[in-house]
């Protein structure tokens, strides 16, 4: 299957067990090999909360790709929710002592 940039830019990614990620918002190519590397992700309000900003997920961690979504591995989204809550939760240690 051919997708142009276009299309695949559109595409909304979803987890192994189905939780909406949000959808592609762009990559990055690899000039040498001219492949994709990385797919950056743009959060939907789903996830939000707990996607701040962009997520990033490695070709390795894609699945499948269709003309409707983009499939990734359940643990993208498990790593992710586990760092965020570990950044927000950990208490910041003063310089006094």
């Amino acid at each position: 299957m051919i997708i142009n940039y276009q299309n695949l830019t559109n595409l909304p990614v979803i987890t192994e067990s189905g939780q909406l990620l949000g959808k592609i918002s762009k990559i990055e190519i690899d000039t040498d090999t001219q492949s994709i590397i990385n797919y950056f992700i743009k959060s939907t309000n789903i996830v939000k909360g707990l996607l701040e900003g962009e997520l990033i997920i490695n070709k390795n961690q894609v699945i499948a790709i269709t003309q409707e979504k983009v499939i990734v591995e359940d643990n993208v989204y498990k790593k992710r929710v586990e760092n965020s809550l570990l950044f927000k939760t950990t208490p910041v240690k003063s310089r006094d002592g």
